[in-house]
């Protein structure tokens, strides 16, 4: 009922003047009428349980690709349970997983709304110290990367690509599969683009010297290694900051950010190349340590305007990058223990935090309707809300 009148009254506000609101006088509000909407602004959470934990298998996590919380299950469990709509307190998991070997043998490839499991089992041993992935993106592509003696002059990574089975059900086994490239340096960040297969990396060339570069280029699988060719599509911003973690918002344009918790726009210039400009905010400045971005909410153009963020010190953003002049941050909570935050997650109007060493999962609601009556109302009645 709440949602219900919050969403006629916005209604009827956007179809009489829509974001030209701001900028027209009204009549003056009882100050009980604002704080009657600053009320629903409570953000209540919802929590579920998760194991991304197995006896001889280590999980790892979507970089930038939001995945779909649905109930856990196992082989074992028939093909006909509806998975969907896990309730709080429900064991849940990503619907989109990479499981590792621990002896680095194989990778698994999961996805538990088509219930596929694809394994692959490289061409050789693997002596890898970390991974990280991105996927399962629209056209069925996950993207991994290997790091091997990260941080020291002899570092180097191996990128490798999966493509999940078509067939609801299907347990699919690769053999002798290789990576498609490799490089040196320590890769440091990763991200496939939801709806094509591009993708940007982030890579420190050398840690005494503070050189790091920013990678584009487009997924070719190939049986050879790449590493002496000129990549396809490649691009390369070299830097002197670190980008930890970038996201696309439609249009060739990203937001990416830093070791130090900067928000910087990249996006490919007029001559092809990309190229970078640090974004600020309407605020007090804040030192960021993740973003999101709703893939479900796209402009008739492609671009994607809804983006979360997540703060040093446990806050959480959201925003809308068309309903302003400048892009403004609107406070959703503030989370315990930032710093053992692992990733924040964004999708259908939900944000998700998950901890490192943890087994759950906080879900909340964005409320962004609210959010922006909100602070509409400040913005117009600034002498009732002071």
């Amino acid at each position: 009922m709440r949602n219900f009148i919050i969403r006629l009254l916005l209604l009827n506000i956007f179809n009489s003047c829509s974001m030209e609101l701001e900028r027209k006088p009204l009549p003056i509000l009882p100050l009980e009428i604002v704080k009657f909407f600053e009320g629903f602004k409570v953000n209540e959470c919802t929590q579920y349980k998760t194991n991304l934990k197995g006896p001889n298998e280590y999980y790892a996590l979507p970089w930038t690709i939001a995945p779909v919380f649905v109930k856990a299950c196992t082989q074992n469990t028939p093909l006909d349970t509806d998975l969907t709509n896990p309730q709080p307190g429900d064991a849940v998991l990503p619907n989109a997983q990479l499981w590792v070997q621990r002896n680095n043998e194989y990778f698994t490839l999961s996805e538990n709304i088509k219930r596929t499991i694809d394994k692959y089992n490289p061409s050789k041993s693997l002596s890898f110290q970390t991974c990280i992935y991105d996927g399962i993106n629209k056209n069925n592509k996950a993207l991994c990367a290997c790091q091997y003696y990260a941080h020291r002059p002899d570092a180097f990574y191996e990128l490798y690509v999966f493509t999940q089975s078509d067939e609801f059900g299907l347990e699919t086994k690769h053999v002798n599969v290789q990576p498609f490239f490799r490089d040196y340096g320590t890769l440091c960040s990763l991200m496939l683009e939801p709806e094509r297969n591009r993708f940007i990396y982030s890579v420190c060339i050398s840690s005494s010297s503070s050189s790091y570069k920013l990678v584009m280029q487009d997924l070719i699988q190939s049986n050879k290694n790449l590493s002496d060719e000129n990549h396809p599509n490649e691009k390369i911003l070299t830097t002197k900051k670190l980008f930890i973690k970038t996201v696309y918002l439609g249009k060739d344009t990203y937001f990416g950010i830093t070791y130090t918790g900067q928000l910087y726009s990249i996006w490919v210039d007029k001559t092809a190349n990309l190229t970078s400009a640090e974004q600020k905010f309407i605020s007090t400045p804040h030192t960021f340590t993740d973003i999101s971005v709703d893939n479900t909410v796209r402009t008739e153009k492609g671009f994607k305007p809804k983006c979360a963020f997540l703060t040093s010190k446990g806050e959480i953003f959201t925003t809308h990058l068309d309903a302003y002049a400048r892009p403004t941050l609107l406070y959703v909570t503030t989370v315990e223990n930032p710093t053992d935050a692992k990733r924040l997650f964004y999708k259908n109007g939900q944000l998700s935090i998950l901890y490192k060493n943890n087994n759950k999962v906080l879900v909340w609601e964005d409320n962004f309707d609210l959010l922006y009556f909100c602070s509409l109302l400040k913005k117009l009645y600034k002498n009732v809300c002071a």
